[in-house]
C-alpha cells in the first residue's frame, strides 16, 4: 500500500491555547488590563519561532517569527508536547509563568538522570544553531542544516522525515562539497569540527544512497 502524507491534530482538550502575538505584546500590561476590567487572563505567550526551511510552511512565507498569515491558524491551535527533537513551529512561552517555580522532586530528578545517561551514549553534536557558520563558508553551505540532520539520522536512522530534510538541503550542494578550509570553525562558539561532521553526514548519505 503506498503512503499517503497526513497531517495529526491532537485533541486540545485541557491544554494551553495558543495566541497571535503582535511584536509591540507586553503580557504585565495585558494582563493588568484584563484584571482591571474583569475580563480572563491572557494566555501570555509570546509569539512564534518558525523553521523557515521547512517545505510545508511554504505558504506561509517561510519567516522566523510571527507574522499575520498565522492570525486564523492560531485562533484555532492549541500548544502540544512533542516527541519531535525541533519542531518545525515551537510557541515561545511567558517567563512569568515560571515566578512560582517548584524544583524538581528526587523522583523526578532520578528519572532525568536516567535520560541524560542514555542521551549521552548518543554521539550527538552540540551545535546551538547560530548560524555564524553561515555566512563564513565559501561555499555558503547550509551547515547548521546539515548538522541537525546528521543528529537526527543518529536518532531516527533514514527514516522520511530526515531523507526529506536532506534533500532539500541537497539541492544546490551536498556535504560532500565542503573543501576543508576552516572558515567555519574559527567562527563557531561551541569549536566544533564542522568539516569531520560534515564528513560523516556525507558518510551516512553514501551508505544509504542519498
Amino acid at each position: 500500500a503506498s503512503s499517503v502524507p497526513a497531517i495529526v491534530i491532537p485533541n486540545g482538550e485541557g491544554k494551553l491555547p495558543a495566541a497571535y502575538a503582535s511584536d509591540f505584546w507586553c503580557y504585565p500590561m495585558f494582563r493588568s488590563i484584563s484584571e482591571s476590567m474583569g475580563k480572563p487572563l491572557p494566555v501570555g505567550t509570546l509569539g512564534l519561532c518558525i523553521d523557515p526551511a521547512q517545505k510545508g510552511l511554504a505558504a506561509f512565507g517561510r519567516e522566523e517569527y510571527t507574522t499575520p498569515a498565522w492570525y486564523r491558524l492560531l485562533q484555532v491551535a492549541h500548544c502540544e508536547n512533542t516527541a519531535c527533537p525541533t519542531p518545525a513551529v515551537q510557541m515561545i512561552d511567558n517567563t512569568e509563568l515560571m515566578k512560582n517555580f517548584e524544583p524538581l522532586s528526587d523522583e523526578e530528578l532520578k528519572v532525568l538522570g536516567k535520560l541524560r545517561a542514555y542521551l549521552t551514549k548518543i554521539p550527538m553534536v552540540e551545535c546551538t544553531g547560530c548560524g555564524y557558520c553561515l555566512s563564513a563558508c565559501p561555499l555558503e553551505l547550509p551547515i547548521s542544516g546539515y548538522i541537525k540532520v546528521l543528529n537526527n539520522a543518529q536518532l531516527f536512522g533514514k527514516a522520511d522525515g530526515v531523507v526529506h530534510s536532506y534533500r532539500w538541503l541537497t539541492a544546490k550542494h551536498k556535504p560532500s562539497d565542503c573543501v576543508k578550509c576552516e572558515c567555519c570553525t574559527g567562527v563557531c562558539p561551541q569549536h566544533l569540527d564542522i568539516p569531520g561532521h560534515l564528513a560523516r553526514l556525507a558518510g551516512w548519505a553514501e551508505r544509504n544512497g542519498l
